[in-house]
């Protein structure tokens, strides 16, 4: 009589394959994952640094010499002019959203408004008592009315901090505050003796 034997290796075999293979999806799920959230930090990491360096670095830099300006017959300062542009890779800035701080030895600081002008193709004014403008637009591309400091360009602005006028000797600082990047600091002291337009140092 012929004995028929159950045999079971084949079986054993298959399984073995079908668990192997369940075991490479699974890694390679979890490896897609970590790979995932490694790229999403490292990126967040580059994003974190690049905005720590733009608000470290300057966009906005003073350009040339800060005046005072007088009357004909100057006994006191009563505005304060002085260029601004882009430092090297800056990026363009809104000069109209520009935050400005006076103070003095006798002033506690205090915030200068801006004074839009009515347009650059009429005749500029001079700003209020309190206020800043913009009275020249020099460089590359000028030709509009918007107030945004690009590379090339050149802006100068014109503050008038106190009503009552600034007095010779007086040591004053005036900070500048761009939306991007840090400030910037202008500090002179007002010579004792003054002309129409005077070199501040």
């Amino acid at each position: 009589m012929l004995i028929m034997k159950k045999n079971e290796e084949a079986f054993t075999g298959l399984e073995a394959a079908i668990v192997l293979i369940a075991f490479v999806v699974v890694a390679a799920v979890f490896s897609f994952v970590v790979l995932g959230a490694g790229f999403f930090t490292t990126q967040k990491s580059h994003e974190v640094v690049y905005a720590g360096v733009g608000s470290a670095a300057s966009n906005m830099v003073v350009k040339g010499d800060v005046y005072g300006i007088s009357t004909t017959t100057p006994t006191e300062i009563i505005y304060i002019q002085f260029d601004v542009g882009l430092a090297a890779g800056g990026y363009p800035i809104d000069a109209a959203k520009l935050t400005m701080i006076y103070s003095d030895t006798t002033n506690t600081p205090r915030h200068l408004l801006y004074q839009p002008q009515t347009g650059w193709d009429t005749s500029l004014v001079d700003p209020d008592p309190g206020n800043w403008t913009m009275i020249n637009k020099a460089g590359s591309d000028t030709s509009n009315d918007d107030d945004v400091l690009k590379y090339g360009q050149t802006f100068t602005i014109r503050t008038y901090p106190l009503a009552d006028m600034i007095p010779p000797r007086e040591a004053f600082h005036i900070e500048i505050k761009p939306e991007i990047g840090a400030s910037i600091a202008i500090s002179r002291t007002v010579p004792p003796s003054l002309k129409a337009t005077t070199l501040l140092t």
